[in-house]
């Protein structure tokens, strides 16, 4: 296997160190270093690129938003010294997220997940939402996740599992992040998971744990419409 990797980074140290990690895998090279991200759209209508390594907060250009405006995306891994994108970055389906200082064990796990990706191009990762509760990350897969209750300013995401995770985020911005096939909000407080719903009417909806979720009296035609399956 020969994989022609670039990486973009304004910090030259991070750069000659990642370099040194991937000319110790077997049959993936370097092929370009460069530190302004504006110049990635021109090298890969050049240049074969297979995998890029890009890292986030960089004086020209941030990461993520130049990897969007790409006209070839080529699978990435993000290399960066904040955790604060990871949501981000995962929704842009990255290969990995690494956060500097980074080992090359670390580096290894990130590399066997493109390999995986190689051997097995039709498997895909389970979509999921990557909270933080008490300093610690959660990737909670959408299957997981039975109803989202809106609680002050805080979710509290209930699974199937009878895991409870309580996160400060807005219900707005976690709606924006699911997709509507799979959940619906049915009241300004609850969104729910669309195939843990087991009944319903105008006023509410019951869950599979019997969790009985009020339905927003301005939207409630509206959704019991959604949730109609002859409609």
């Amino acid at each position: 296997m020969n994989c022609n990797c670039l990486i973009v980074d304004d910090e030259h140290l991070a750069m000659d160190l990642l370099e040194n990690y991937i000319h110790r895998k077997e049959g993936y090279r370097v092929i370009g270093k460069i530190a302004n991200p504006a110049k990635v759209a021109e090298i890969i209508q050049t240049t074969a690129i297979d995998l890029i390594f890009l890292d986030i907060h960089m004086p020209q250009m941030n990461g993520i938003t130049m990897y969007k405006q790409l006209p070839v995306q080529p699978p990435i891994i993000f290399t960066t010294a904040y955790t604060d994108h990871a949501i981000a970055a995962f929704e842009l389906d990255a290969i990995d997220y690494l956060v500097k200082p980074y080992s090359f064990e670390r580096f290894e796990k990130a590399i066997e997940k493109y390999s995986r990706l190689l051997r097995n191009p039709t498997e895909k990762t389970e979509p999921f939402l990557q909270i933080k509760k008490e300093g610690t990350w959660y990737n909670v897969k959408h299957s997981q996740i039975m109803y989202i209750e809106g609680w002050k300013e805080y979710v509290r995401i209930h699974c199937y599992n009878n895991e409870q995770y309580t996160v400060l985020m807005s219900m707005s911005s976690l709606e924006e992040k699911l997709p509507q096939t799979q959940f619906i909000r049915v009241h300004k407080s609850y969104i729910a998971s669309i195939s843990a719903i087991i009944g319903f009417n105008k006023e509410e909806v019951v869950m599979i744990n019997q969790a009985k979720l009020p339905i927003s009296r301005s939207k409630k035609d509206v959704i019991v419409a959604q949730l109609k399956f002859d409609k």
